[in-house]
């Protein structure tokens, strides 16, 4: 019972962890993959950008809020022209 009281709480604080510079990133990487893959993808044509780009949290598991406050200190011209395709 002790050990999964461990996995619990390890679950638990891996849920919570502020996402980082490497989640960035990554989210990025797959943000512009997707938008590279959406001129031939039916299914990704019908995205806006910002769409794409919570999309590619989606898919790399982190708060998407949160990596946009991130996107917005670290990289503000990214943020700010994929705020404006909105």
């Amino acid at each position: 019972m002790k050990i999964h009281n461990f996995f619990l709480f390890l679950f638990l604080i891996a849920c919570s962890a502020e996402p980082n510079e490497n989640d960035l990133n990554k989210t990025i990487k797959t943000f512009l993959e997707l938008r590279f893959r959406s001129t031939y993808d039916k299914n990704l044509a019908q995205f806006k950008e910002y769409e794409l780009f919570q999309l590619s949290c989606k898919q790399n598991r982190v708060k998407c809020n949160k990596v946009l406050g991130l996107l917005k200190e670290k990289k503000p011209e990214f943020y700010h022209t994929l705020m404006n395709s909105n």
